[in-house]
């Protein structure tokens, strides 16, 4: 009896091009019948954020060896595979998956092979240490989050807790510390140290470079904390210019005196943080003026209250803490409503007024 062979299944075999993380490819394929084709992408479902799933296209009885490990797909012609990622290394990996199938005494082999990125935002989980200050917080929306939001305290310490899926050496904010695979490790950033550099900006995002170090690759990925924090620490930093200087790590000693050309203003009810002049970080800010808010009532006629919101302002020089001059702005004027109001009306110092003011008096013009 002769056994009649099935021809090549060249349906069976296809290939795309890898992505960033994982695609399908077949590499090497040795000629058998064994359709094949792989792709490597992270792992779904929840405790698996530390793993890669290998997903096999090939056919029904067919052993298929990965990382090490054999499994027949059985009746099915798919399987997937998990592999830690403790198994490979930072940067290029490429997962190489062998099948054969026997039948009626012949044997067909085939391989195929995916590659797989591993950076910083896929092998690093990041959240606030247990026990850590919960004074002040960011959202944490990025992909190396493992929690919604990090706390942090009023002082600008910031206790983390990171755990790497890979050993490496983290620095982070100008901290190095050795990360074992797996292993939480405290990671304290101090937020204070950072505000020299900081965007003098209304936007809420703060990026944390992270340099991951292993296998003779060097990685960075930004950590991306959202929220008002870093200008909410900024406010009461430099709020501290009104009793004493104001300097960031790493800033030389004042310079000859020189026309000021940017400054904020803290206390303002409508903000934080008015920025006025010119300023790309907090260290570009030569000025700061420390208002202190007061109110005036006054009853109006239909028996509505109006409360105006005024600002002292009390204006130094950030680097020495010496007095540049004080200006009082008066809350925008409103007009008493024909009824009464259950709460008295506020009216507060628009923040235009404060710029044009704040500029006039006190920058180089």
């Amino acid at each position: 009896m002769r056994v009649r062979k099935r021809p090549f299944d060249l349906a069976g075999l296809f290939v795309r091009s890898p992505l960033l993380l994982g695609g399908w490819l077949c590499a090497g394929c040795d000629g058998g019948t064994v359709p094949l084709s792989v792709e490597v992408r992270e792992a779904a479902g929840s405790g698996n954020a530390d793993k890669v799933e290998v997903f096999v296209k090939s056919a029904p009885g067919v052993d298929l060896t990965v990382d090490g490990r054999t499994e027949n797909t059985g009746t099915l012609p798919n399987r997937s595979f998990l592999v830690p990622k403790s198994r490979l290394k930072l940067g290029a990996n490429t997962l190489t998956v062998g099948a054969t199938r026997s039948s009626l005494g012949s044997r067909s082999t085939a391989t195929a092979s995916a590659k797989i990125d591993l950076s910083p935002r896929n092998v690093l989980h990041v959240k606030g240490d247990d026990g850590a200050p919960h004074e002040a917080s960011f959202l944490c929306p990025g992909a190396m989050c493992a929690a919604p939001s990090i706390a942090f305290a009023k002082s600008g310490k910031m206790q983390l807790s990171v755990v790497s899926d890979v050993s490496a050496k983290l620095t982070l904010e100008g901290k190095s510390v050795a990360l074992a695979a797996g292993v939480k490790t405290p990671v304290d950033v101090d937020l204070v140290a950072k505000l020299g550099q900081t965007p003098v900006t209304r936007n809420e995002d703060a990026a944390f470079p992270a340099t991951l170090e292993a296998d003779g690759a060097t990685l960075t990925e930004p950590l991306i904390l959202r929220g008002p924090g870093m200008n909410e620490l900024a406010a009461r930093e430099l709020a501290k210019a009104a009793s004493g200087p104001v300097r960031f790590p790493g800033e030389p000693e004042p310079a000859p005196a020189k026309p000021p050309e940017a400054m904020v203003v803290t206390g303002a009810p409508s903000g934080p943080l008015i920025v006025i002049g010119g300023a790309k970080t907090f260290a570009d800010v030569d000025l700061v003026g420390v208002g202190t808010a007061s109110e005036r009532r006054f009853p109006c006629p239909s028996g509505a209250v109006l409360v105006y919101v005024d600002l002292d302002v009390k204006v130094v020089n950030r680097r020495t803490g010496a007095v540049v001059g004080q200006r009082t702005l008066s809350a925008d004027r409103t007009t008493c409503p024909p009824t009464p109001t259950a709460q008295p009306l506020k009216s507060a110092v628009r923040e235009d007024d404060t710029r044009k003011v704040m500029t006039e008096a006190f920058l180089k013009r």
